[in-house]
C-alpha cells in the first residue's frame, strides 16, 4: 500500500470535510496544540463527538508573522501549512481505501486514518475541503485565538 498526505486545507468555519466512521459527526476544531512532529508546531486539533477519530492540520507557517498580522495589520504571506496528521500520534493521515459505502450520505467516499489502531475511520468528502489558495478562513479562525497562539509560541 503505498502511504500520500491529502493537499487541501479543512475548513474551520465549515466543518464537514472529515466524518467520523464510528459515530457519523464532522471533525469539528476543538483547540490548538504544539506538535512535535511537524516542521511548523502550532496547528488545530480536530475531533468528533465521540472523540475516536482526530486530526492535526492547519499549521501556522509563521506564527510571529500571524500575530504581527493581527496586530498591526501587515500583510501575512506565508500562509497555513495543510499537512493532516494524526492527533493520537501525529503520523500522516493517509487514504486507507477508496470509494466506501458511506450509508447517511448515499455517496462513495475514501476512508482515511493514520496507522495508529484507534484513528483508521475517517471519511474524508474532499468536495468540502479549501482550495490550496484557501486558507483566509483558517486564519480567520485564529484571529480570535491570537492570546493562545502567544501562549503556545512561549513553549517553542
Amino acid at each position: 500500500m503505498n502511504w500520500y498526505k491529502t493537499a487541501k486545507f479543512m475548513n474551520p468555519m465549515s466543518p464537514g470535510s472529515a466524518i467520523c466512521g464510528h459515530c457519523s459527526t464532522p471533525l469539528k476544531p476543538v483547540g490548538i496544540s504544539v506538535s512535535d512532529r511537524h516542521h511548523f508546531p502550532i496547528g488545530q486539533e480536530w475531533s468528533c463527538s465521540c472523540g475516536k477519530s482526530k486530526i492535526w492540520t492547519n499549521s501556522i507557517r509563521d506564527h510571529e508573522a500571524l500575530i504581527k498580522h493581527f496586530e498591526e495589520g501587515t500583510p501575512y504571506y506565508q500562509g497555513i501549512c495543510n499537512d493532516k496528521r494524526c492527533g493520537y500520534t501525529g503520523d500522516w493521515i493517509v487514504p486507507l481505501e477508496n470509494g466506501v459505502e458511506v450509508p447517511w450520505t448515499n455517496q462513495r467516499m475514501d476512508r482515511y486514518g493514520s496507522r495508529a489502531e484507534e484513528n483508521q475511520n475517517i471519511i474524508m468528502d474532499i468536495s468540502k475541503e479549501l482550495p490550496e489558495n484557501g486558507d483566509q478562513p483558517i486564519i480567520d479562525w485564529y484571529r480570535s485565538r491570537k492570546d493562545e497562539i502567544k501562549r503556545l509560541m512561549l513553549n517553542i
